[in-house]
């Protein structure tokens, strides 16, 4: 936990630690079986953590990453398709996984790189880019993750 000052006289925020948004993500997840956008999950997560500290603050990208690193919520990702041909991506949009190349080999002899994937969670993209548009979470266990949830080899359960 770490406190910070907004602007010059502003109000103060905390970042809560990764338990604490863990909790949050299973006391939220719970009451719902799906929740179908990332903006309703965290106004959910957000209502959680202001139970323990009205002041903590919690950003959209962090919530889905320890959303799927938890094994406690499955996220789905719907995208869109994107004009942009040829861009060639490193990183996952979703959770900033190396990406890893769909290659095909021509009647050459050669490859082409048909587009890319991600090992961690279910993004994908071919020739044209996809855009992530909507984020869907399910809980797909009852109760909390058989055993401890582990993020970054530290117990949070």
């Amino acid at each position: 936990m770490s406190g910070k000052n907004g602007k010059k006289g502003g109000a103060k925020y905390k970042i809560p630690s990764d338990g604490e948004v863990l909790t949050a993500i299973y006391a939220a997840g719970s009451r719902l079986g799906t929740i179908d956008s990332q903006h309703k999950f965290i106004e959910m997560v957000r209502r959680e953590l202001a139970s323990i500290d009205p002041v903590y603050r919690l950003a959209p990208k962090r919530l889905r990453l320890l959303a799927l690193k938890s094994g406690y919520v499955t996220v789905e990702t719907r995208t869109r398709e994107d004009d942009h041909v040829g861009i060639k991506l490193r990183e996952c949009p979703v959770c900033g996984s190396k990406l890893k190349k769909l290659k095909n080999k021509t009647i050459y002899g050669g490859k082409i790189t048909l587009g890319y994937s991600c090992p961690k969670c279910s993004y994908w993209t071919g020739a044209k880019l996809r855009r992530p548009v909507r984020y869907i979470f399910t809980r797909h266990i009852k109760g909390k993750p058989a055993g401890n949830a582990q993020i970054d080899g530290q117990t949070v359960f």
